[in-house]
């Protein structure tokens, strides 16, 4: 939707937008005449992008030309030949993106398009909650390291059938230091992350690379299923003397754990809360279910919020 007097004007107010099922290329276009040097302010709270085979861009402007500061909801599904989400030139106005929902984008290669010069001072995904990437087959990684810290507020990740993703937050491999940098920080990774889910996606190693064994304070739901390359859940190493070794992960509140099909996996992890287990082919771990499906099924307390996670993995046990 390039830009002219009548769209702008009336794009300034829209608050929602669903645009589905047609041949569009892109959606928003403010690099037109007229638009150098402007800031345009969006009202947007809520865009759903669904079945456009032929979109190949959702914004593209130049630096801070667009605020997308009223952004909550973000849902991309079977768009095709999309490559890149957010350009850098929109990641400052990206403070109230509450839900980011990305499925069947087969050719999406980044979310978060490459940045010139040095990114650190972004403070970008700050709001965000929920994430839900499912059938993204080229993506390799989700988000580059400078958003390592800049998730506080997320709650739920649920990630599947991505085969080609290598890292969930990209590694820093330039700064051999950063591992042990990252142990003086108070503030774990993920204060808040309560659920998290990854299913099908085999070249994964390790979950978070190179952070803190404490990262994950809060974790309530753990499901790890058919990640036959995953080695860690999370990638930090410990010194003990002049050995190097990996970390105990700590994961001081988890109650329900559900490892199926992790043929390389051999992380220890405390679970000093743990209430229930589910073990499945996982040969390297020392674990020892203690529950099945069907006897987790009734007694799961998370029915409103985690229920149809933890569904679908009841049926894929199921089935298989």
């Amino acid at each position: 939707m390039q830009d002219s007097k009548g769209t702008q004007n009336h794009f300034l107010t829209l608050e929602n937008l669903s645009i589905r099922n047609c041949e569009v290329e892109g959606i928003f276009c403010l690099n037109g005449h007229g638009m150098i040097g402007q800031q345009m302010s969006l009202r947007l709270k809520d865009l759903l992008l669904e079945n456009l085979p032929q979109m190949t861009y959702i914004w593209v402007a130049s630096k801070n030309s667009v605020n997308l500061q009223n952004l909550t909801t973000l849902i991309i599904m079977g768009c095709a030949k999309l490559k890149v989400i957010f350009p850098p030139s929109i990641l400052r106005s990206l403070t109230k993106l509450k839900c980011l929902s990305i499925k069947k984008c087969m050719e999406l290669k980044q979310i978060v398009g490459c940045e010139q010069g040095d990114p650190k001072n972004y403070v970008t995904f700050s709001n965000l909650e929920r994430l839900e990437i499912i059938g993204c087959a080229k993506l390799e990684k989700i988000f580059p390291k400078y958003v390592l810290r800049c998730l506080p507020e997320l709650n739920t990740v649920k990630i599947r059938k991505c085969k080609e993703l290598r890292q969930i937050i990209e590694e820093d491999v330039k700064d051999k230091k950063l591992s042990q940098a990252k142990k003086s920080y108070s503030q774990p990774c993920f204060p808040k992350l309560e659920a998290l889910y990854v299913e099908h996606c085999h070249r994964l190693k390790r979950v978070i690379s190179g952070s803190t064994s404490n990262d994950l304070p809060n974790l309530y739901l753990l499901i790890i299923s058919g990640a036959s390359e995953l080695e860690e859940l999370v990638g930090c190493e410990q010194r003990q003397g002049d050995e190097i070794g990996k970390t105990k992960v700590e994961l001081p509140r988890l109650k329900v754990l559900i490892f199926m099909h992790l043929s390389n996996f051999s992380q220890e992890i405390e679970l000093p809360n743990l209430k229930n287990s589910v073990v499945y082919e996982c040969p390297k771990l020392s674990l020892t279910p203690t529950t099945t499906f069907e006897k987790l099924k009734e007694i799961f307390p998370y029915k409103g919020k985690y229920y149809t996670i933890f569904k679908y993995n009841q049926e894929l046990v199921n089935t298989s």
